[in-house]
């Protein structure tokens, strides 16, 4: 498992409908010594409009329904991190089609978790667990024959080293760094990269990636963290 959890003084806001979870993740939280604001509301109609938060854990099936709201979070720099239960498949469908900065499996929620999760995603890497992303290789493979999969585009040789360094786990400082590029290179790479594979986000490029043999799978097996 990758670990980057350097972050300090973050706000966080925790948008979930059920209490139960709401206050668990609350819980953890207040443990957490780089915690310095947390905020709860039980839907994103409840956040007040301008008002910003560093951090934003939301169920992955409401950043779906609120794309409007969502590019506006994300405008003001928040980072998203989508809720998911792993073992649900309407769940796994809603995350495989959201463009979070990170996931949290409700499977491996504790405060070690957390605490990494949030620290990835504020260091610029997509985190995403194991089973989850176990499942969403698993419903990328499963496709309907009456719905044949388009062809995937042709990816330029610097494309293709870039979908491979996404497959590795690297973020765009590390990509950066191996391809002797400025960030700022990478990131439009990463964006040919993702409109070509007409994926909504880099965790879903990497299952692609991995299910069209596109790129070798590290002999680590998935990394955590689908780097950004």
């Amino acid at each position: 498992m990758l670990r980057d959890v350097s972050y300090a003084g973050v706000s966080v806001a925790v948008v979930l409908k059920s209490a139960v979870t709401r206050f668990g993740i609350e819980g953890m939280l207040r443990t957490m010594p780089n915690v310095h604001e947390i905020a709860s509301f039980t839907s994103l109609h409840e956040v007040p409009a301008g008002e910003r938060y560093d951090v934003m854990a939301v169920l992955a099936r409401d950043l779906a329904d609120r794309t409007e709201r969502v590019a506006e979070l994300r405008g003001q720099g928040t980072t998203l991190l989508a809720l998911v239960d792993s073992s649900n498949d309407e769940d796994v469908a809603k995350a495989a089609g959201v463009c979070a900065d990170g996931y949290i499996d409700h499977q491996d929620l504790n405060v070690e978790t957390l605490t990494e999760v949030i620290g990835q995603a504020r260091g610029g890497k997509v985190p995403v667990s194991t089973e989850m992303a176990r499942r969403l290789l698993a419903r990328a493979t499963t496709t309907p024959q009456e719905a044949p999969r388009k062809p995937v585009a042709a990816l330029t040789p610097r494309e293709g080293e870039v979908l491979q360094l996404l497959v590795e786990g690297l973020s765009n400082k590390q990509i950066a760094r191996r391809l002797r590029i400025s960030e700022h290179g990478v990131k439009r790479l990463v964006g040919n990269v993702l409109a070509k594979l007409n994926c909504p986000n880099r965790t879903s490029a990497v299952v692609l990636a991995i299910q069209e043999r596109l790129c070798e799978v590290p002999d680590s097996g998935l990394p955590y963290a689908a780097a950004q």
